[in-house]
């Protein structure tokens, strides 16, 4: 001391002494009930002898503060925490702790954009100290971003209402891009239940899509539906273009079939594609 002040000197928070810190976790909860022997006698030797820590918490490419930085000063005797004070970083990163007693100490500086660095220093005696933080940047991970499109006359029909109740089966439009077909029959045959076969009736034979309804009983004809009304007479589905098709609703089975697309061995509904889709 010099003219009656106090000199600073620059310090650099690093590593000289290696404690665990799994250990100072634990000591410092065992150190709040039962101080080391020597804990005392260090305080009772502390008044009067204490310093000021300040300093400035920054990044550590380009140098700028880090405001609002969590600060965790761990004291620590025989590898044991005795005592802890926190702090928080002003907006241009600086900081300042009066009256600290000399003697070791573990610091943990936190932010939510850094990572967290974690330090051991001394404190001497009515010294003051300054200190230089740097905080790497932490990388953030970012969830990947989905985007789901909603046609409105889809919306408007009930579509994606009857789909989010979880009967039938929905091929929505992105589904329907992704598939590598051409017809209609192309784009059931793979669904649960669905086939496509020679039916005769009467001594009259042709090929028709049928269901094996969901209580598992003899497969039958279907009925369709386009943009909501009932198609009526033979309906052939390799005739029905997927590229002009929208969305598809496939239910097997009155069970789970809404009562307007009413079909007594299910029902195929089909939305045409409307200008701009």
């Amino acid at each position: 001391m010099v003219g009656g002040r106090r000199h600073s000197r620059p310090v650099t928070p690093a590593g000289t002494i290696s404690v665990p810190w799994a250990v100072l976790v634990c000591a410092f909860f065992i150190g709040l009930t039962a101080h080391a022997p020597g804990a005392r006698a260090q305080d009772s030797l502390s008044s009067g002898r204490e310093s000021e820590v300040y300093g400035h918490v920054v990044e550590q490419n380009g140098g700028d503060g880090v405001g609002q930085a969590s600060l965790l000063f761990l004291r620590l005797v025989e590898d044991s925490v005795i005592d802890s004070v926190a702090a928080t970083t002003a907006d241009d990163g600086t900081f300042r702790l009066e009256r600290v007693p000399p003697g070791t100490y573990a610091l943990v500086t936190e932010h939510l954009s850094f990572e967290t660095r974690r330090d051991t220093f001394r404190v001497p005696i009515s010294k003051d100290m300054r200190v230089r933080i740097p905080l790497a940047a932490a990388p953030v991970e970012l969830s990947p971003l989905r985007v789901n499109v909603r046609a409105d006359w889809l919306v408007e029909t009930g579509f994606y209402h009857r789909r989010d109740r979880g009967f039938g089966k929905f091929l929505t439009p992105e589904e329907l891009e992704k598939r590598p077909v051409s017809s209609l029959i192309q784009a059931l045959k793979t669904l649960p239940g669905v086939h496509y076969g020679q039916r005769c009736d009467q001594g009259f034979c042709r090929k028709v899509l049928t269901m094996t309804l969901s209580a598992g009983r003899t497969a039958c004809p279907v009925t369709y539906y386009m943009n909501g009304n009932e198609m009526h007479g033979p309906v052939s589905p390799r005739d029905i273009s997927v590229q002009d098709l929208a969305a598809i609703e496939v239910y097997r089975g009155i069970s789970e079939t809404p009562g307007q697309f009413y079909g007594r061995c299910g029902s195929v509904v089909m939305w045409s594609k409307r200008s701009g889709d």
